[in-house]
């Protein structure tokens, strides 16, 4: 489902999606149940995990979930999620590299091991559990 926004596309080879208002947002091949709400130029894609089902990007700008399912992006500019069941809140520049990690928001924070967390604050890294 496609409602409002402008210049927002969703591929004809991913179903049950919702893309809400915003604009330049994507929903790319493969993306499955997934959905978009508003903000600037954000991405869903399933990328080389195959599949991606149950993400979901609040809005923000330029944020990014690849590859995985039930990640989730709250909104925030340039964050990008890349394992399943991965969360960012918010903030800028933030990546969470690693199944079920976390990062609240803050800047330039990096949660690259299973499990891990961060709260929040700028130029953190957490390895968690290998």
């Amino acid at each position: 489902v496609l409602v409002g926004g402008q210049e927002n596309i969703i591929d004809a080879e991913s179903t049950h999606n919702a893309l809400v208002g915003g604009q330049f947002n994507y929903v790319g091949y493969g993306v499955h149940h997934s959905a978009i709400v508003g903000g600037l130029n954000n991405t869903l894609k399933a990328g080389g995990a195959g599949n991606l089902h149950y993400a979901f990007i609040g809005g923000g700008l330029d944020n990014t979930i690849e590859g995985w399912s039930g990640s989730v992006i709250g909104g925030g500019y340039k964050n990008e999620v890349s394992h399943v069941l991965a969360t960012i809140g918010g903030g800028s520049r933030n990546d969470a590299t690693a199944a079920r990690s976390t990062i609240s928001g803050g800047h330039n924070n990096k949660a690259g091991g299973r499990f891990s967390s961060i709260p929040g604050g700028r130029h953190n890294r957490a390895n968690g559990e290998d």
